[in-house]
């Protein structure tokens, strides 16, 4: 019970940096390629 807790807080607090990185990865894309 306590593992899934801990797999549902990971994710809750680890789901701002994904949506970060999605909007920052096409400006880190093109960053990369020129």
């Amino acid at each position: 019970m306590f593992f899934f807790i801990s797999i549902i807080f990971c994710l809750y607090y680890s789901f701002p940096f994904f949506v970060l990185f999605d909007l920052l990865s096409p400006m880190a894309g093109s960053i990369l390629s020129s």
